[in-house]
C-alpha cells in the first residue's frame, strides 16, 4: 500500500515539475492536482473493497448467518406451496368461478378421486390445498418445540388451518393470501437482517444490496440480539 503511494506521489510530481519547465498555465497544475487526489481517492476505495471482499463473519456470527438462511429458504417454500392453491381458490376475473370450492361432500369428493388414481383438475387442486395446510400444520409443530418462527407467520398459519377447517371457500382463501403475505414479509426482513449484520462487519453484502422492498420497516442490526 505505501509503496504505491509513494510511486503515485513520485509520478505526480514529476508530473508536476514538467508543466512547470513548460511554464504551464495555473489552470494545468490544478487540473494535476485535481487528478492526483482523485487517483488517491480511487485508490483508496479500490483498497477498502479489496479489504471488504476479503474478509469474513466471526464464527459465531456465521452461525446465526447459516440460520437466518434457513429462515429465508423456509420462508421461499412455504410461498411456493402457498400459490397454487391460492390460485385454484381465486375466482377467475371473466367467468367469477373457482377451480376449488370447499364443503364437506365436495372434500370428500376430491379425496377419493385421488385416492382412487381418478383425479381431476379439481382433486389436485384440492391435494395443493392439503399441501399448504400441512406447511401451516408443520409451522405450529415447529413453534410448540421451540423453533424459532416468526410472529406473524405463525398467526396467519393458525388463521389458515381455523378457516379451513370451517370449509369456508372465501375465508380459506383470504386466509392463504394473509400467510402468503407474512411469509414474504418475514423472507425480506430476515434478508435484511443478513445484510445488516455484513454492513456492521465490513463484510460484503450477501445478496449484493438492500433487499428492503415489501419490508414494512429497516432493520437495524443494534436491534438485533446479541
Amino acid at each position: 500500500k505505501n509503496r504505491e503511494n509513494a510511486k503515485q506521489e513520485g509520478q505526480h510530481q514529476r508530473n508536476l515539475a514538467l508543466l512547470r519547465e513548460k511554464n504551464a498555465a495555473k489552470q494545468e497544475l490544478e487540473r494535476e492536482k485535481l487528478d492526483y487526489k482523485r487517483e488517491l481517492a480511487d485508490e483508496k476505495k479500490r483498497q477498502e473493497e479489496e479489504k471488504k471482499e476479503n474478509k469474513t463473519l466471526t464464527a459465531g456470527l456465521q452461525v446465526k448467518e447459516d440460520e437466518d438462511l434457513k429462515l429465508v429458504d423456509n420462508y421461499a417454500a412455504q410461498q411456493k406451496t402457498l400459490a397454487p392453491a391460492i390460485a385454484a381458490l381465486t375466482p377467475d376475473p371473466k367467468t367469477g368461478k373457482r377451480l376449488l370450492d370447499l364443503g364437506p361432500i365436495k372434500n370428500r369428493k376430491y379425496e377419493l378421486a385421488n385416492i382412487r388414481g381418478r383425479s381431476t383438475d379439481e382433486s389436485r387442486a384440492y391435494e395443493n390445498l392439503q399441501s399448504a395446510i400441512k406447511t401451516a400444520v408443520n409451522i405450529q409443530t415447529d413453534a410448540a418445540k421451540g423453533v424459532q418462527t416468526d410472529r406473524d407467520v405463525l398467526r396467519f398459519a393458525d388463521a389458515l388451518i381455523a378457516a379451513y377447517g370451517k370449509n369456508d371457500t372465501e375465508a380459506t382463501l383470504q386466509a392463504l393470501k394473509r400467510f402468503n403475505a407474512a411469509a414474504k414479509d418475514a423472507e425480506v426482513k430476515t434478508k435484511q437482517i443478513i445484510e445488516s449484520r455484513r454492513k456492521s462487519q465490513g463484510v460484503k453484502p450477501y445478496y449484493g444490496g438492500e433487499p428492503a422492498a415489501g419490508a414494512q420497516k429497516r432493520v437495524k442490526f443494534s436491534d438485533l440480539n446479541p
